[in-house]
């Protein structure tokens, strides 16, 4: 969460951090965007998320979900079907195997690694894109955006961010 902070700073952005349900109100109305990360969650965290989520709707912040882990417990997973069925998102950012896996056409995480994504990265893209109407950024070594039937890929990668934790949470934050 810090490394998140600081490079959002860093980008001249004014982050805060909020997971107590009594402030996410205020927080969210002062901000431009909401992001939200599945991180570490419990059952209390979810909910916050959806009430900030409903915050954000009714002051019209775009919504940046990171589905952290999708699909590594039968909890993570329902936690995202929540949040992608009660929340209107404007893009889901995830490695192959967390879009695959939110798409329902498969994915292997370790960790928070993606061993192995769905046969097809661009059509699980595009099929969570249609069902949820948000952008969809699959991010690894080549970055897939997709959004309305279209697809841009970005072969900015490095090696080396498979070795540092949170880079995709960084992207995320920056995306909001």
């Amino acid at each position: 969460a810090g490394d998140v902070a600081n490079i959002l700073n860093a980008l001249g952005a004014r982050p805060i951090l909020a997971i107590a349900p009594e402030e996410v109100a205020a927080i969210v109305s002062g901000a431009d965007a909401l992001m939200l990360n599945l991180g570490t969650p419990t059952p209390e965290r979810v909910d916050t998320m959806i009430t900030a989520g409903g915050c954000a709707h009714k002051t019209e912040k775009p919504i940046v979900f990171d589905p952290v882990g999708a699909g590594a417990s039968e909890f993570r997973q329902e936690a995202c079907h929540r949040i992608l069925s009660e929340l209107r998102l404007s893009v889901v950012r995830g490695n192959q195997a967390e879009i695959g896996t939110l798409a329902g056409m498969g994915g292997m995480l370790r960790g928070v690694d993606a061993v192995r994504g769905p046969e097809d990265v661009r059509e699980a893209a595009g099929m969570l894109s249609k069902n949820t109407g948000a952008v969809i950024a699959v991010s690894g070594e080549h970055d897939l955006i997709v959004s309305q039937g279209q697809v841009v890929t970005v072969e900015n990668g490095h090696p080396f961010m498979a070795r540092l934790t949170g880079t995709g949470c960084m992207l995320a934050a920056v995306i909001a």
